[in-house]
């Protein structure tokens, strides 16, 4: 296995080169309290302003995105712009001195950073919950440590949800360029309060192709 699909990796737009032991933050900027609405040539600054863009509408609807489909939304808006994007799938690693936790996750990478859409959302939206946890480290890995639980299979719920996403990841990978399609034919998502139906993701991910 090669030595990059092993290493846990830090996240939210943090350069690759800095992997090792960060607390989680999101690497995005803000002007005033509106959008960036210039996007500037170069690469990285377009990788900020189109990751901020998509955080702020997804709060805006009020939608705290599915890692795997907020992810997927975000590699089709790199590659509107030319950006090598690759999403990845793994765990997200939950440490504090005390416990080691891991649950199902996806993310980007691009050539030089790491984005985890879903998390930096939750980091906008729950800062006061953040503060409350500044001891907990929160990093990724392709594959799981022996040292870490799963703790997103706890009850039907879950497990449910982790089939879910894993038959939704499979059809990912085998037809990237027809995802949407598919993944309406052939996942049923739960009628659970605050789960949005695969036709509002859709028609949401639509807007965000037509207008950034």
């Amino acid at each position: 296995m090669s030595k990059k699909s092993t290493s846990i990796k830090n996240i939210n737009g943090t350069p690759k080169s800095r992997y090792k032991q960060k607390n989680l933050q999101c690497n995005h900027t803000k002007s005033g309290n509106s959008l960036e609405t210039q996007i500037d040539k170069n690469e990285k600054e377009i990788e900020k302003d189109i990751v901020f863009k998509l955080i702020n509408k997804c709060i805006e609807a009020k939608w705290y995105a599915n890692c795997l489909s907020a992810n997927i939304i975000l590699s089709e808006l790199f590659n509107k712009y030319n950006i090598q994007n690759n999403v990845k799938k793994g765990f997200k690693l939950i440490s504090d001195s005390h416990c080691k936790y891991a649950l199902w996750h996806c993310w980007i990478e691009t050539n030089d950073n790491i984005y985890d859409i879903s998390s930096c959302i939750a980091s906008e939206c729950f800062s006061d919950l953040k503060k409350q946890c500044e001891d907990i480290k929160e990093e990724l890995s392709e594959v799981l440590p022996k040292n870490f639980e799963r703790v997103d299979m706890d009850n039907q719920e879950e497990r449910e949800a982790l089939l879910l996403n894993e038959k939704a990841w499979k059809i990912y990978k085998e037809n990237s360029g027809n995802f949407w399609g598919n993944v309406q034919r052939k996942c049923k998502r739960s009628e659970q309060k605050n789960v949005q139906s695969w036709d509002w993701v859709v028609s949401f991910r639509n807007s965000m192709l037509d207008n950034i």
